[in-house]
């Protein structure tokens, strides 16, 4: 994928009183907006099936969830994932869907998937934005460094 560069226009989708905010160490995004943008642009996402399984042990161990929720959600809304790095995803909506399929025997969720350069836009500050950038380019310069590396 390569390096990201700042944008200079960057402009943050800035929490009002209601708005679901999903944290995440350092970052933490707008999925009301987030939210809002998939409705009005639906048609130009990624749909993914995301394993059950590993997401619901994930969630159990790491992410703060009601289980008295859980039976309440509607599990054909889709999930939205974002690309944290290369390769690499995390669920910021969803983790009671998640629960609940894993307690139905559902073995994949459909979700919609949000790359990096579209997913920095809901994130809530321009420090967010830069720590962001900043773990994207320090796992491409590890990236390139393991690639230089001969057996």
């Amino acid at each position: 994928m390569g390096f990201k560069r700042k944008k200079k226009d960057y402009e943050p989708a800035w929490q009002t009183n209601d708005d679901e905010i999903f944290h995440f160490g350092a970052l933490r995004w707008n999925v009301t907006k987030m939210k809002q943008w998939i409705k009005e642009n639906v048609d130009s996402l990624d749909i993914l099936d995301i394993p059950v399984e590993p997401w619901a042990v994930f969630i159990e161990n790491v992410i703060r969830h009601r289980e008295d929720h859980i039976d309440e959600v509607n599990i054909a809304e889709p999930l939205i994932a974002v690309e944290m790095l290369e390769d690499s995803i995390i669920v910021v909506d969803g983790a009671h869907r998640i629960l609940k399929a894993k307690k139905l025997g559902i073995e994949n969720l459909k979700t919609y998937f949000l790359p990096f350069d579209l997913q920095v836009q809901f994130l809530i500050n321009e420090w967010e934005y830069e720590q962001a950038i900043t773990m994207w380019n320090n796992d491409c310069e590890q990236r390139s460094k393991k690639e230089l590396v001969v057996d």
